[in-house]
């Protein structure tokens, strides 16, 4: 049986919340000088292939909104849509640069494979995004 939405957020940020973003190790390791350059490249890479799948996931989250109709579940996604995908740009257009910096082309980001913690979030998150484990 599906969770109720308010439920589901609410285990979503309990899990946001164990590890605060600056507590993180990847924060951590940057801030604290553990990570090389090409470490924090090859590790940027790995989000940017997480990242540049955002639209696949809204899409498929802004159909089961629509379908669901619980009152404001549009309104967040698309809020959340505009913060990610609209604007001057995005999140992946961000990333990109960041990549270009780091003398990464869009063509070689695009083409490197997925590490398999990479991997198993795009089809953990393509998952609930479709429904498919709520």
């Amino acid at each position: 049986m599906a969770q109720k939405p308010d439920d589901f957020i609410a285990e979503l940020w309990d899990y946001a919340l164990q590890v605060p973003m600056r507590e993180h190790p990847w924060f951590q390791g940057i801030a604290n000088h553990r990570w090389t350059r090409e470490e924090i490249v090859i590790g940027e890479v790995q989000h940017y292939l997480r990242v540049r799948e955002n639209p696949v996931y809204f899409g498929y989250i802004a159909v089961n909104a629509a379908s669901e109709r619980v009152p404001g579940l549009s309104e967040v996604v698309l809020e959340n849509y505009m913060e990610e995908l609209a604007g001057e740009r995005s999140h992946v257009d961000i990333m990109f640069q960041f990549l270009e910096e780091g003398g990464i082309s869009r063509e070689d980001a695009d083409n490197a494979d997925p590490a398999p913690g990479t991997l198993a979030a795009i089809e953990m998150i393509l998952a609930i995004a479709r429904g498919v484990l709520l």
